[in-house]
């Protein structure tokens, strides 16, 4: 690509800034993470990763949760984290005093292997 577009340029570098999509193809589920979890094999999940700082607005994605629970029980919110900071930890125990669907939520930090995660989303979703 750069040979296309900039051609005499011979100092110019390609730094790849994406994700290798091999590598997150659709992928058989990982059913240990749901019986860990204890999720039922018959429920979709909404996985969000993303530092919990206020900034991201985890809030509201917890709250546009709750406000669907009730709609749809069959799904479950998990909400990914790369570390524990204060804020991760008022957000929890804020969740855990005023919000009725607390059970469907789960926080967990980033596993090794997050790939396995993302996996038990995919499987689930609609294909179009």
């Amino acid at each position: 690509m750069l040979k296309e577009f900039f051609p005499k340029w011979g100092k110019a570098k390609l730094i790849s800034i994406g994700v290798n999509v091999d590598e997150y193809r659709e992928q058989p589920e990982n059913m240990n993470i749901r019986k860990y979890w204890g999720i039922p094999n018959n429920t979709r999940i909404i996985i969000s990763v993303a530092n919990l700082v206020p900034v991201k607005g985890i809030e509201v994605l917890i709250d546009a949760f709750e406000g669907l629970a009730p709609y749809y029980p069959n799904f479950y919110l998990m909400i990914v984290f790369n570390f524990s900071t204060y804020y991760a930890y008022i957000l929890k125990n804020f969740i855990f005093i005023f919000y009725i669907f607390i059970f469907k939520i789960i926080f967990t930090v980033i596993p090794q292997n997050l790939r396995y995660f993302l996996f038990i989303s995919y499987n689930k979703c609609q294909k179009h």
